[in-house]
């Protein structure tokens, strides 16, 4: 078969912070590029992917670096906030691939919220600001 992905983690590995938002980069720079890729061939929701689809082995990817952090709330809260900020900055910029970007960031934090019940009170708490801010 294929040699498995170099952002794929085996079970028995535990990640530092840092080393988790660095495989979270890698994972959201790929997820990037699909939403583009996507866009450009008219798709326009991601539940009309297939559950095959390379953009649904990533955002389980995404939860299992949450998963394997060894202080697993604090860098599940870290990763969220990292998503959070660019779901606004890809919001922001506009273009086709802009509602791709916001499902999949979505995605990312629920998938992040499954092994972090945390993930959850930090997101009302950052809409409830970001609503503040706007007014």
């Amino acid at each position: 078969g294929a040699p498995p992905a170099a952002s794929q983690l085996s079970s028995a590995e535990t990640l530092s912070m840092p080393q988790a938002l660095e495989k979270l980069g890698l994972v959201t720079n790929k997820l990037d590029m699909h939403a583009l890729q996507l866009s450009v061939a008219g798709l326009a929701n991601l539940s009309s992917l297939p559950l095959d689809h390379e953009v649904h082995a990533l955002l389980r990817q995404a939860a299992a670096i949450a998963n394997a952090c060894t202080s697993r709330d604090e860098s599940a809260l870290q990763m969220v906030q990292k998503v959070f900020k660019r779901m606004f900055e890809q919001g922001a910029a506009g273009g086709p691939a802009a509602r791709l970007h916001t499902q999949l960031n979505v995605r990312i934090i629920s998938h992040i919220h499954a092994v972090c019940k945390k993930v959850s009170r930090f997101v009302t708490d950052m809409a409830i600001y970001s609503d503040e801010e706007r007014k």
